[in-house]
């Protein structure tokens, strides 16, 4: 059907991704069964993420262009050494910077937030990653929630409205690594008391914060 998509617009040429080139070729194959000229194909190298996977946004281990500035900036940095060569072809359509991968690394990622956010905004981004990841303190500006109504909280909820977390079955496994912490204590529990989170200052991996209100 994906390759009969060609016929219906009587393509001349399709673009995609390497992973896609037997679609293509398909409709290539499909085209000429209803007596069209077989469209031109064009394939275009494919990005990997840092876990050497396809990126996918349900995941969580791709870049979104819309992304906080913060968030590309550290998404940026868990790209391997080995893969900053093919990044800074694909991404900036430069050869890779020569010297300290790390500094090449950290290049990179003010490229990705200032071409969707600004000098400035990369700035800051590169501050707080220094300040947060690199140095291991809280964000200088915390965002504050109001303290949910319901005793207990189901942490998870508030995990995927507030922190940005792809699912709750997601937020369920970072809890359950041990990767959430509520005043720098490991939370286990899925349903913490409410009277525990008021005031609390709330981690998420290394990158994500907020403070609950104190009622």
């Amino acid at each position: 059907m994906q390759a009969y998509y060609s016929v219906a617009i009587e393509a001349d040429l399709e673009l995609g991704g390497t992973d896609q080139l037997y679609n293509l070729l398909a409709g290539r194959e499909v085209m000429q069964h209803y007596g069209l000229e077989p469209q031109a194909v064009l394939t275009t190298p494919l990005l990997l993420s840092w876990d050497g996977t396809k990126m996918s946004s349900s995941v969580g281990n791709n870049i979104p262009l819309t992304a906080p500035p913060e968030e590309q900036f550290g998404r940026t940095m868990r790209i391997p050494d080995g893969q900053l060569g093919e990044w800074w072809r694909l991404v900036a359509e430069q050869q890779v910077p020569d010297g300290d991968p790390m500094e090449a690394k950290l290049e990179l990622a003010r490229f990705i937030v200032r071409r969707s956010h600004g000098d400035d905004a990369a700035r800051a981004a590169e501050a707080h990653f220094t300040r947060v990841v690199r140095e291991g303190q809280a964000p200088a500006e915390l965002r504050e929630i109001p303290l949910p109504d319901e005793d207990p909280v189901h942490l998870p909820a508030i995990l995927v409205e507030h922190l940005g977390i792809a699912s709750t079955s997601e937020a369920r496994r970072l809890i359950a690594q041990g990767a959430v912490k509520a005043n720098d204590e490991i939370v286990t529990d899925l349903d913490v008391p409410r009277a525990m989170l008021a005031g609390a200052l709330v981690q998420a991996g290394k990158r994500r914060f907020l403070r609950f209100g104190l009622a």
